[in-house]
């Protein structure tokens, strides 16, 4: 599994003046069969509400983390449910997940 990342946006200062933490796109190549991760519908769109223990994207993808498209589909406002449709039928195959987060710690 890789995954490409994109810094998105510099440390910018929230309301209070206190630094936000830097938001990354990242690119997952996801394999084909289920991916193990539990997904949730909110006002910034769909995001990983949790990485089930041996996923095969532990370490990739993480809580937190807002699946902005699957391949070239647009997911940003897609519900929950619709998102796991959307990769039940594609889960014969190879996919790439585009997700904005938290740059992970290393």
């Amino acid at each position: 599994l890789k995954s490409d990342d994109d810094e998105e946006k510099s440390n910018q200062a929230d309301e209070n003046g206190f630094p936000t933490k830097k938001l990354i796109t990242r690119k997952i190549k996801a394999p084909s069969g289920k991916l193990g991760i539990v997904i949730d519908t909110t006002v910034e769109g769909p995001v990983v509400h949790n990485v089930n223990e041996g996923s095969r994207l532990q370490g990739e993808i993480f809580p937190g983390d807002v699946i902005i498209a699957i391949d070239d589909v647009d997911t940003r406002a897609m519900s929950a449910s619709a998102i796991t449709a959307l990769m039940v039928k594609t889960a014969n195959q190879k996919r790439t997940l585009t997700v904005r987060g938290v740059a992970p710690s290393k």
